[in-house]
């Protein structure tokens, strides 16, 4: 029960009442509830995210890609290793995350999870400076544009292969079981493209992604491959793990009862 939770944690009982709230506003089920409740209040210790930001982002985040709540403590896990990680808050995690789900959730693959994708390409963006509106459109741009190349073939497919170093027919069947494998070696090949004597500039013109903040967008995160790979790793490692999340708010309970001891 709610008032249990409150025994074990910091969490005042009004703040738990409150994210139960909203959980049952944003459609958690009753069954659900104190397991929803219990993950957004670790997140709250754990994270920068306050209890109405967390308790929104996450379940949004679930809806948009069909995730459960009994995925949710793994979620959390992947969000707060991202964070402790990389050069990014968890807020700043999660929110550009949102709009970068909408696409991750119609592309993903057999190995894929789109919530934790979303999150690692989120992460990427804000680690190398990215604003998080410009650089989740022209992630969802890319992801699109790579989406119909799979589906119709012809020379935009052809290019986006080539571009990662592969034929048509691998690329489309590497995009079918991990797409985001498979646009990550895209941005990765982008960085040192010469292909059909095309430059990085001249690919994504021809790709249709030449809006000048997606090429900017697209061409730094192509920059920091090595980033992208990092947290596409991270992230999908700590959502299985799922230790992150719990480590880090026990961490923190110790920290706060500690303090509380000592002002007695």
């Amino acid at each position: 029960s709610l008032l249990n939770i409150s025994k074990l944690t910091p969490v005042t009982t009004d703040e738990l009442n409150q994210i139960a709230a909203v959980g049952g506003q944003l459609g958690i089920a009753a069954k659900d509830i104190v397991a929803f409740t219990t993950v957004i209040q670790k997140l709250t210790v754990a994270t920068n995210l306050g209890a109405e930001d967390a308790a929104l982002s996450m379940a949004r985040l679930s809806e948009i890609t069909g995730l459960t709540s009994s995925d949710l403590d793994n979620l959390g896990a992947s969000l707060v290793s991202l964070g402790n990680n990389f050069a990014a808050t968890e807020s700043e995690i999660v929110n550009a995350s949102l709009q970068i789900a909408t696409a991750t959730a119609q592309i993903s693959g057999e190995l894929n999870n789109a919530a934790v994708d979303a999150l690692a390409f989120s992460t990427a963006l804000r680690a190398i400076g990215q604003p998080a509106q410009a650089g989740a459109t022209a992630v969802v741009r890319l992801m699109t544009e790579i989406n119909q190349a799979v589906e119709l073939g012809g020379e935009k497919l052809e290019i986006f292969a080539a571009t990662a170093g592969m034929s048509m027919g691998d690329f489309r069947n590497l995009f079918a079981v991990d797409s985001t494998q498979a646009i990550a070696l895209f941005v990765k090949g982008l960085d040192k493209a010469n292909v059909a004597g095309m430059n990085n500039v001249q690919i994504l013109q021809e790709l249709g992604l030449n809006q000048v903040r997606t090429r900017k967008a697209i061409l730094a995160l192509s920059k920091a491959n090595d980033t992208l790979f990092d947290a596409i790793d991270n992230a999908n490692t700590a959502y299985v793990e799922n230790a992150a999340l719990n480590e880090e708010a026990e961490r923190r309970y110790d920290t706060l009862f500690s303090k509380i001891q000592q002002l007695k």
